[in-house]
């Protein structure tokens, strides 16, 4: 569902630091750090003005500073009226807007708001930009690959809108309506025969879409096949006024996020491995999928929404094991491995349409970890959710 932010008045502060301040998802120093106000420059306090922390947005940044080290009230209005507001600097994003839980603390803004049909135009536009980028499974980069449902998620993501990550989820994040009244910027799908949702696609309008399509294809603008689509569409940008656009320029360029989360390792004592604690979540309130949706069909048996992560054959995912085998007795290798709990090894599982084997242990049932090559891709995949199945390949 979109976000509903409204616009309020603002009430400025002022970094008040030899160097900077730090802007943290949560209230307190083991908080993780969302950006930096350098010293001397704006910001506005949008809650919880009488804490000792307190909620603030500069820029396209929004997060808790320690209010100790603010200039407030008529002080900081004074300031603001001799030096003009443009002047100030405003604070350096460190995480994205999506994988900030204190984004939406409050929906309180003192940015600019669009009419829907503006944001349309916006998200279409945006959209635009990424045509000819390549197809990735269970990718979520604008520029160095994504799925449909990833592109569509970040395309959103861009102007304030959070979505679930996968198509089947998607199709329930915001309003139905029959495919026949969809407008541009809504969301389209198709399905099979059998009624599994597996394709999502942005509607540009004239019977185009825009979507992350196929390895082949990479994101592309195409027809739109009514044959093949589900009878309704999903509008995610309502008639309310929303946020304006999301200024962050290259969305996959900056500082690495999540950088003051430390790296732990645990041994489970079992031969398997634990994976190392990178924070880079893609997406933590993705809901799973309802009883009627769990059911049988052509990808094999439906086990649930499970939790995603990487890891890989070093020390720190490893352990004392790196290196060597699995828990199952096998080398691992990238795009067939997987270790999870509860299954026996040997168990083919299908995930996003391609098919992996439980060769290793480390993470309870519900919770798979994909091996990869290098530590750096294991570390970029994050945490993510897909639905899973049990495949019937031997």
């Amino acid at each position: 569902m979109p976000w509903l932010f409204h616009t309020v008045e603002k009430t400025y502060a002022i970094a008040d630091v030899n160097s900077w301040l730090h802007v943290r998802e949560g209230k307190g120093t083991n908080q993780k750090i969302v950006g930096i106000l350098p010293k001397g420059s704006l910001c506005y306090i949008l809650a919880d003005a009488d804490s000792d922390w307190v909620y603030v947005e500069s820029g396209d940044v929004r997060g808790f500073v320690c209010a100790r080290y603010l200039l407030r009230g008529e002080e900081a209005e004074k300031e603001v009226n001799r030096w003009q507001e443009e002047s100030f600097p405003m604070a350096e994003m460190w995480v994205k807007p999506w994988n900030n839980k204190a984004y939406t603390y409050t929906y309180a803004t003192t940015r600019t708001l669009l009419s829907s049909d503006e944001a349309r135009g916006e998200v279409l536009q945006y959209a635009k930009k990424f045509l000819g980028n390549p197809y990735v499974w269970g990718g979520t980069s604008l520029t160095n690959g994504c799925d449909c449902s990833g592109f569509a998620q970040q395309i959103f993501a861009n102007f304030g809108y959070t979505l679930p990550r996968t198509s089947r989820q998607q199709a329930k994040a915001g309003t139905r309506i029959p495919v026949q009244e969809a407008k541009p910027g809504d969301l389209l799908f198709y399905q099979r025969e059998s009624g599994f949702i597996y394709h999502v696609m942005i509607y540009l309008g004239d019977g185009k879409v825009i979507h992350a399509g196929s390895e082949a294809t990479g994101i592309l603008i195409s027809d739109f096949n009514y044959e093949k689509s589900t009878e309704f569409a999903v509008r995610v940008i309502s008639k309310e006024m929303r946020e304006s656009k999301i200024e962050t320029g290259d969305v996959d360029n900056g500082r690495k996020e999540g950088n003051s989360v430390d790296n732990q390792t645990t041994e489970n004592g079992n031969g398997g491995k634990q994976k190392a604690g990178a924070e880079n979540v893609q997406n933590t309130s993705a809901e799973n999928s309802t009883a009627g949706d769990r059911l049988e069909s052509a990808s094999g048996k439906y086990l649930g929404n499970f939790k995603l992560t990487a890891y890989c054959n070093c020390a720190v995912c490893c352990g004392r094991w790196a290196g060597g085998p699995t828990a199952s007795g096998k080398m691992p290798v990238q795009g067939r491995t997987i270790a999870t709990g509860v299954l026996p090894f040997g168990t083919k599982l299908n995930i996003g349409g391609k098919i992996y084997t439980v060769e290793d242990r480390g993470t309870p049932y519900g919770h798979i970890d994909i091996y990869m090559e290098r530590h750096a891709d294991a570390e970029e995949f994050g945490v993510r959710y897909a639905d899973v199945y049990q495949s019937e390949e031997i």
